[in-house]
């Protein structure tokens, strides 16, 4: 049962969340017609703009004159797919000559680790289809049905991992997520940066804790979003991180417009007391010489929380403004160090300024209507 924000006397941490993240839909790249898609997207998607892997994912699809995505969130029958074996053999028609199929297949020449030496993501797509050919896997029905094969997975990302810029295993987790994988998360610099930024955390904190982070952020929104998983939180935060606006601080804080309220959230990414307070300045005044607009986007509200770059004050003029602040955590201080604590350093108040909380809420509630209806 949807928990009712009508009750609610404040905006609490997890309503200030949803209003940044949701409604939220998967993009196409989660319903691809084909699972080899998946491998490519994947293992293209390591350290580059994903606007680079959809081009490449085009390529492979015009070269091929395969279809790219289904119009169904069921997987198709297999005799509506092309197979992991189908992916191998359009190699075997260069005689595995990776140079040729990277610059004639997907008009592309990234390597999986940025060194002259590295291995080709062109190669680096072939022994993982190989991989998942040696373990059965050419479909996403095969795939699924050894999702319930105790140890599979695990096994299956240990020998992932063996290919030569694949170590870390993200592109695994992505893969799996992919390939329809509801719970599995992508522990990469979008979902750390988020997850520091909200938990008061470090930003290069390890995979294992990202991991545990998204899941106590997974269960508080389930009060809200019942039906919620991780390949959809992941997205979402994925999406958020992505969606900055345009401002000229963007090294020191970047700014990302909630999808409800008119809230923007100001991430800090300096412990430098003075340059946040000259951005912080700037932010300020584009505020008032362009009506509270920030690139079009109407500012209701701003919401702040100076972590994890060390303890550092939002500046006391801010408070003074005409502009309403919300800020995550204690309202006695607006600095906040990083914590050891994985989940004890979750605000656990929101101190508000001045915010027609009414409105806010009314928009959370049609935000939250709208992503029940999703999978």
């Amino acid at each position: 049962m949807v928990a009712s924000l009508k009750r609610a006397k404040k905006l609490t941490p997890e309503l200030i969340v949803i209003s940044q993240l949701f409604p939220q839909k998967l993009g196409r790249e989660f319903y691809y017609q084909h699972l080899p898609l998946c491998i490519i997207d994947a293992v293209f998607s390591i350290g580059i703009r994903y606007s680079t892997v959809q081009k490449v994912v085009h390529n492979f699809c015009q070269y091929t004159n395969w279809n790219c995505y289904r119009n169904q969130k069921q997987f198709p029958r297999i005799s509506q797919q092309k197979s992991v074996s189908d992916l191998i053999n359009i190699y075997n028609q260069f005689k595995n000559n990776f140079q040729n199929v990277a610059t004639t297949v997907f008009k592309n020449r990234c390597r999986t680790v940025p060194r002259k030496n590295g291995m080709l993501k062109a190669e680096a797509v072939y022994h993982f289809a190989q991989t998942l050919q040696r373990n059965g896997i050419n479909y996403f029905q095969d795939l699924q049905n050894r999702l319930k094969t105790p140890g599979f997975i695990n096994d299956l990302k240990r020998e992932i991992q063996k290919i030569p810029g694949l170590r870390s295993g993200i592109a695994f987790d992505y893969f799996l997520m992919l390939a329809g994988d509801c719970n599995t998360v992508k522990p990469d610099r979008m979902v750390k940066r988020y997850l520091a930024w909200l938990y008061c955390y470090y930003e290069n904190m390890a995979d294992n804790i990202a991991v545990t982070l998204i899941t106590d952020l997974l269960n508080r929104l389930k009060n809200f979003i019942p039906n919620l998983t991780l390949r959809q939180l992941d997205y979402a935060i994925w999406n958020f991180q992505r969606g900055t606006l345009r401002f000229s601080c963007s090294r020191v804080m970047t700014l990302h417009p909630h999808r409800t309220g008119g809230l923007l959230t100001v991430q800090i990414h300096s412990n430098k007391q003075e340059e946040v307070d000259r951005c912080i300045n700037k932010l300020i005044n584009s505020l008032k010489n362009n009506r509270g607009k920030i690139s079009n986007f109407k500012v209701k509200g701003l919401v702040f929380r100076t972590c994890p770059h060390g303890l550092v004050k939002i500046p006391q003029q801010l408070f003074d403004s005409e502009i309403p602040i919300l800020i995550l955590g204690d309202k006695n201080s607006t600095g906040f160090s990083p914590s050891e604590e994985l989940s004890g350093n979750f605000p656990d108040s929101i101190w508000t300024f001045d915010v027609k909380e009414e409105e806010i809420i009314s928009e959370i509630e049609k935000a939250i209507a709208e992503q029940t209806k999703e999978e």
